[in-house]
């Protein structure tokens, strides 16, 4: 009834839509999320998928509070208010090797580059028991600001301080009440919805 990540060091043969009864493996976390874990030693029996509806499958609606306390979940909804909009967000730069934002115009693994344009968009959510980071990327970001991200190069490129774009995602989203999908990952640094 719910989902997890897995590693097989077999190869069953699975193809998506599978249904499969797995005993034998183990679970292990990573930043919080379930990770199942097994090998040609598991049994492995494929069953009806028909038994197993996609309706069982569903998204984990949270309060904030729990999953803080996991510090981690895949495939989760919170609902929160918008408390803060924080740095990092609007337009960035983006290593085309390895897609990290760059700081100062250099990849911590591939040194200076020339960045590719991007936008995401980087909030603090409280639900009044808890709080979480999230950050949603291009897609998300042009969705809420009704923006592509050429419309916000232009915005960017026109700002004389370069802050048009997260002034209008402050008056868009700061206090505004919203769910957030997507999977949380959990670090030193607190719990992060991605």
């Amino acid at each position: 009834t719910g989902k997890a990540q897995f590693t097989s060091w077999h190869d069953f043969k699975f193809k998506q839509g599978d249904v499969v009864k797995i005993s034998g493996g183990y679970i292990k976390s990573w930043k919080g999320i379930p990770q199942l874990t097994f090998d040609e030693k598991a049994s492995v029996k494929k069953l009806d998928s028909s038994k197993l509806s996609k309706a069982k499958v569903q998204t984990q609606k949270l309060p904030l509070y729990e999953l803080v306390e996991k510090r981690g979940a895949l495939d989760i909804e919170v609902e929160g208010t918008v408390i803060e909009i924080r740095d990092g967000s609007g337009l960035i730069m983006r290593c085309p090797e390895c897609k990290r934002a760059l700081q100062n115009d250099e990849c911590k693994i591939h040194g200076k580059v020339k960045g590719k344009p991007d936008i995401r968009t980087k909030i603090v959510v409280d639900d009044g028991t808890g709080s979480v980071n999230s950050i949603m990327g291009r897609e998300i970001t042009e969705m809420l600001l009704g923006k592509t991200l050429e419309e916000c190069k232009k915005m960017a490129e026109k700002s004389k301080d370069g802050h048009a774009l997260t002034d209008m995602m402050r008056s868009l989203l700061f206090a505004r009440r919203i769910n957030i999908q997507g999977n949380a990952l959990g670090d030193e640094f607190g719990t992060t919805i991605i």
